[in-house]
């Protein structure tokens, strides 16, 4: 049978986990590793993909463990930490099927001459880039740091003083108008 926790022993718990010890550490993770992988996997599908995002989760909560006010509040910011991996996780796999595909139907495609397939391709170029132009400034900027300079949301971010969110929504707006625009 399942014991209640004593209050008085979890802030103690938790005032040495704070501290970085490793055993409250350890009575946190298995507390909660179980529920938040299955929770994981249900949202992800894969398991190894789970127990990788529930590592990581941990692994946040650690690093962050004095801005954790209490206890109380170490399974909300695991749910809200490891959601966030698996949302990642998700676009990721979207934007790799999605460039699959793409990259797909150029194989498929058949030219006859390949001076055709370059003058077709030159033009598709030539149509975003064009439309890359016709975005506002500042989308405009972002667009071109994260596609043609292949510089992450992170660095983005730095260089423009802007919040990760910031850039990241500029971003999803900019693609957003140029698959308006070209469809």
């Amino acid at each position: 049978m399942m014991r209640k926790n004593n209050p008085s022993d979890d802030a103690e718990l938790f005032s040495r986990f704070q501290r970085g010890d490793p055993a409250a550490f350890r009575t946190f993770y298995e507390r909660h590793h179980q529920k938040m992988r299955l929770n994981i996997y249900a949202f992800v599908g894969r398991m190894d993909i789970a127990k990788d995002i529930v590592a990581e989760t941990f692994a946040k909560l650690f690093l962050n463990r004095t801005k954790v006010k209490d206890a109380s509040h170490i399974s909300g910011y695991l749910f809200v930490i490891a959601k966030r991996l698996a949302i990642g996780y998700l676009r990721l796999q979207k934007r790799q099927r999605e460039t699959d595909d793409a990259q797909k139907q150029l194989v498929e495609r058949s030219y006859t001459n390949p001076a055709e397939a370059e003058a077709e391709m030159e033009q598709v170029i030539n149509k975003i880039l064009g439309l890359v132009r016709q975005l506002p400034p500042a989308m405009k900027r972002i667009f071109r740091m994260y596609f043609f300079e292949g510089m992450d949301i992170r660095t983005i971010a730095k260089q423009l003083h802007l919040t990760e969110t910031a850039v990241r929504n500029q971003k999803n707006l900019a693609l957003g108008r140029l698959r308006k625009m070209l469809t």
